[in-house]
């Protein structure tokens, strides 16, 4: 272990050397002040029944919570950090129904504390609870008598053991409800307990078991239960057999979801006393090539999105039969609901774009009259403003159409000095959607350009587009990011200048990609790469459920056969003269072994042709499958393909 560790050392100090280079400081400098324009600008906004939105903003250096009212177009502080005795930070908030309480959570020390606020009283309450992680799980859950759940985590870094707790304001009294020591059924261990409630169910609170599939275990419990001494008897409603695509919404009297129909998405219903999973009533069918994203009932109707792999579009349906196009300032790269539950008229909604900066908006009106009547968020940054996005269709090697984003400046004309990186992911049907981000922006302003590749393995055209990317098929994920980054190099930059970024398990696409071309990129960064997936179960955080249906399991012959062909380790070509590599990894990284990207570096060092290309392992030490400083990390990344495709 001592020689393992010195080893990472090492790399990292040779990573770190590379960018100890005054040109790295600025340009992390520049990008920490643009971020920094307009961060007055609220920011983590939330409702409550009581018709006020919530949010902060920034003011020397520290979070202030505010409210507005947009019947009266009222601002008013509700909770100042720096004038509390306790002189807390405000690292994460969630208002009650009633704006009575704020939940508030204070960082130090790397640890977080969970406060109460009585906002009519102006006081300030520590729980001491602790096991509140918001980088891990950013959720609270309040129900009906003032009490509030949370998930909780005994390790910072891992999911082990994760538990939920209700704390009552009341008596300042709390205990676990939901876990492996409270729960009479056996509860999913690779499963993290989530907690929802719903206005319309107000007697029950409901727990869902997520892990990286994208189908869940669903749970509900009566809340007179909580009060009883003893294990809970969780009644089940739903389990990942059932091919519910993640959460469902509840009114009165029926459950709403996402469910995998005859190898389709589609948006169903079922009557919530007589729950008829495998019969439910169809409410939406998405159209060839589009997939149902998101959705969320309100008083008006069920508000839904369509996504065609690269934009998508906002729709309300009020009956059987009667559908509108909600009216907003389309292309959007992405819509998420922030959920009314059936209570209110109005909508939130998240929307951003690879051009546009994350906005949240209210959405109201009735019938065919909505409209945005509020927005929260930070502006597009003015100097990088000056930018489109096209989208294109790039034929992969068996004439499948590839949707492709090309992000680039108006105007665009290639140059013998224009470069292009090339973002794809492929994996657990997840879709690449569109986000804003000044570092790629300014990369993409000097005449540059931003690729990215939805290639399949994803979720962007639907449930079938994710499964012609998985197992004995994974060979098309890295096969249309051949053929996209072919069209890049031919088409759009017409020169070599062409790198490739990914995370995770868009490792597996992106280092088969190069396995097979290495010739086709001049470098690539990576961010806590899946890389050597047939050891993956080594990891004690492994989760079969996900990684066995995407890429295999060595426990049957079909599943050791997939991973073979798969696994980029053991593919690499020793003969090959591979890119320009630098691959970010977290030593303690609860899903990805250090010892994936350690024995990629490790083999490519060893049969490196060409000496002055760099095969770089930056370790962030004490951090896990996520960044230490976004900016830094992120930064590092990109500034290193900048260097390397100039030369």
């Amino acid at each position: 272990m001592k020689e393992n560790n010195f080893w990472l050392r090492k790399q990292d100090s040779i990573s770190e050397k590379y960018f100890k280079r005054n040109e790295f400081s600025d340009f992390i400098n520049r990008h920490k002040k643009l971020n920094s324009v307009g961060s007055a600008r609220p920011q983590m906004v939330k409702t409550a029944d009581n018709g006020l939105y919530y949010y902060t903003k920034d003011s020397d250096s520290i979070s202030i919570l505010y409210s507005y009212d947009l019947r009266t177009n009222l601002e008013n502080v509700v909770f100042d950090p720096s004038k509390s005795q306790e002189k807390i930070s405000l690292s994460y908030y969630n208002p009650s129904p009633d704006g009575k309480y704020i939940m508030i959570t204070h960082f130090e020390n790397q640890e977080e504390t969970i406060f109460v606020y009585n906002v009519i009283k102006q006081k300030l309450v520590n729980t001491g609870l602790k096991d509140f992680h918001s980088d891990l799980l950013d959720w609270v859950q309040w129900l009906p008598n003032n009490s509030f759940t949370y998930t909780g985590f005994p390790e910072s870094d891992s999911f082990n053991d994760a538990y939920v707790r209700i704390h009552n304001i009341a008596n300042n009294s709390n205990k676990i409800v939901y876990s492996d020591k409270v729960n009479i059924n056996k509860v999913n261990p690779n499963g993290i307990p989530v907690s929802y409630t719903y206005p319309k169910q107000p007697n029950k609170l409901f727990v869902y078991e997520a892990d990286a599939s994208e189908h869940y275990n669903c749970f509900s419990l009566d809340i007179t239960s909580l009060a009883k001494v003893g294990k809970f008897d969780w009644e089940k409603l739903f389990d990942k057999n059932d091919s519910i695509i993640y959460y469902a919404e509840f009114d009165e009297s029926s459950a709403f979801y996402k469910q995998v129909k005859n190898g389709q998405i589609v948006l169903a219903s079922s009557p919530v006393d007589n729950l008829d999973i495998k019969n439910p009533n169809i409410i939406v069918k998405a159209e060839e090539g589009k997939s149902i994203d998101d959705f969320s009932v309100s008083a008006q109707g069920i508000f839904y999105t369509l996504s065609n792999g690269i934009t998508e579009e906002m729709f309300l349906k009020k009956n059987k039969s009667e559908i509108s196009k909600i009216p907003l300032n389309y292309p959007i790269g992405s819509i998420n609901f922030k959920s009314s539950w059936g209570v209110s008229d109005s909508i939130s909604i998240v929307y951003e774009g690879w051009n546009i900066n994350k906005t949240e908006a209210i959405v109201n009106g009735s019938m065919n009259n909505y409209h945005i009547i509020g927005k929260f968020g930070r502006k597009n940054i003015e100097e990088l403003s000056d930018i489109e996005v096209d989208v294109l269709q790039v034929e992969s090697y068996d004439g499948t159409l590839v949707p492709m984003s090309v992000v680039k400046p108006k105007n665009y004309t290639p140059s013998r000095d224009s470069k292009a990186i090339i973002l794809a992911y492929g994996a657990y049907g997840y879709s690449l959607d569109a986000y804003y981000d000044s570092m790629l922006l300014d990369f993409v302003s000097q005449n540059n350009v931003l690729v990215v590749a939805h290639i399949r393995g994803g979720g962007e055209k639907g449930h079938k587009w994710y499964e012609e990317g998985i197992m004995d098929k994974k060979i098309n994920s890295w096969k249309d990011l051949i053929a996209c980054s072919e069209y890049t190099k031919s088409q759009i930059i017409n020169n070599e200048k062409l790198g490739i970024l990914v995370e995770s398990a868009g490792g597996i696409s992106a280092a088969m990609a190069i396995n097979e071309r290495p010739d086709l990129f001049k470098a690539i960064s990576g961010i806590n790469l899946t890389l050597n997936p047939i050891r993956i179960a080594d990891n004690p955080n492994y989760t079969e459920d996900d990684n066995a249906y995407d890429f295999g399991t060595t426990e049957t012959k079909e599943g050791f056969k997939s991973l073979l062909a798969l696994d980029p380790v053991l593919n690499i070509d020793k003969t090959a003269d591979y890119p320009a590599t630098y691959l970010m990894c977290g030593d303690e990284d609860e899903l990805i072994p250090i010892s994936e990207p350690s024995k990629y570096i490790a083999i490519l060092q060893s049969i490196q042709v060409d000496k002055s290309k760099p095969i770089l392992l930056n370790v962030n030490f004490g951090v896990g499958h996520d960044y230490d400083d976004y900016t830094v990390d992120f930064g590092k990344a990109i500034f290193f393909l900048n260097q390397e495709l100039s030369k």
